[in-house]
């Protein structure tokens, strides 16, 4: 009987440790699954982030190629309008007087 006994305590003890060693090992999984999830967040985080970069710089590039572009055709526009001035101005300033004139 008392063999039994002494068998069962130390069955009881054994279950107490292997309980704590799961215990122990849940905790340690737990910390590692976070530490990955972590790093999985960080790491598409940052590809994230240097998409927005990239695609930044290429949405500026085209900006300012958009803005040249219109500012050409600004200045074109700008020199036509001198040019028409210029070869017409005398007939502009004829016709408006004798408009007022009549």
């Amino acid at each position: 009987m008392k063999d039994m006994i002494k068998k069962i305590v130390e069955m009881d003890l054994e279950a107490q440790k292997l309980y704590e060693q799961n215990l122990s090992e849940k905790d340690n999984l737990e910390k590692v699954i976070e530490e990955e999830k972590k790093e999985i967040i960080d790491k598409h985080l940052n590809e994230a982030k240097k998409i927005v970069a990239e695609k930044e710089t290429e949405l500026k590039k085209d900006a300012e190629s958009e803005w040249e572009k219109n500012e050409k055709s600004r200045a074109d526009a700008l020199e036509k309008l001198q040019k028409d001035y210029e070869e017409n101005c005398d007939k502009w300033v004829d016709s408006i007087v004798q408009r007022v004139l009549s």
